[in-house]
């Protein structure tokens, strides 16, 4: 068996990630919240297959049709993972699929819609019977403005999106990883800096981005009795084309989040 100083699956998922956005030029960092598989003991990796012989990963990428959806995703296509791509624009998830591989599928998916998320998750179970991993990215946000001059409708807009949609998400997938055999998988939330740090005059986009965070460490600790992972991306601002800075990453080792002090920070 290999040791478990080898990279594990989760790792290179996240490294996959990290290229995708240095090629788009973002600075930022990953902060990973999750337990380790129960499949990890005492330093091992033990067989998760259980005697099954494993297929082709497959993959979901909600926002898929551009921007970081799509890198992730063709960068998930390189490593050898099927895709289902989710995104409102079927032109633009076609354009990804047809770069991504033959066995790529586009699903018109809009994540705020409790529906339209099921026929999703619906359709990888029919096609695939399986889900691996689900990069929870898909996210809008409002014009800047004063707390007190945002809209009902701004901000229903924003969290419905970017916390409702990566809900509905993950309950769909958790759903179909704690089921399925070999059962198990990992959710990535797509984050932000603004998870951590507000920004002024972005009220609802912040306070939907430290709602992803909760998500991320109820799922991971909900999901350990069914070698389920959930881990978050915070990703930072797009790096200065003009100065060239650096850009930075922090890979934080997986954090158990049982401990009494740990759930009430």
């Amino acid at each position: 068996m290999p040791s478990r100083a080898e990279p594990d699956e989760g790792e290179i998922n996240y490294s996959v990630i990290f290229a995708a956005l240095d090629r788009l030029e973002y600075d930022g960092f990953i902060g990973c919240e999750y337990p380790a598989p129960r499949r990890y003991r005492r330093g091992i990796v033990l067989d998760a297959t259980d005697g099954i012989a494993m297929t082709a990963k497959i993959a979901v990428v909600t926002g898929a049709g551009s921007g970081i959806g799509r890198a992730v995703a063709l960068a998930l296509a390189k490593v050898g993972f099927t895709l289902v791509l989710a995104g409102r624009k079927m032109a633009a998830l076609e354009d990804v699929a047809r770069e991504a591989g033959p066995d790529a599928i586009a699903v018109t998916t809009d994540v705020a819609d409790h529906s339209s998320v099921e026929a999703l998750f619906a359709r990888v179970a029919k096609e695939f019977g399986r889900l691996d991993l689900l990069f929870n990215n898909a996210g809008t946000g409002s014009p800047p403005a004063p707390l007190e001059d945002v809209t009902f409708e701004q901000w229903k807009s924003v969290i419905d999106t970017n916390l409702t949609g990566a809900f509905l998400c993950t309950q769909a997938a958790f759903r179909l990883m704690k089921t399925q055999r070999p059962r198990g998988g990992r959710i990535i939330n797509n984050g932000s800096i603004s998870a951590t740090t507000p920004r002024p005059r972005m009220v609802a986009y912040t306070a939907s981005k430290h709602a992803i965070s909760g998500l991320t460490k109820t799922t991971a600790l909900e999901g350990r009795e069914h070698d389920i992972a959930c881990g978050q991306i915070d990703i930072g601002k797009h790096r200065d084309c003009a100065s060239r800075r650096p850009w930075h990453t922090v890979l934080c080792k997986p954090t158990c989040l049982s401990s009494p002090n740990q759930l009430s920070t």
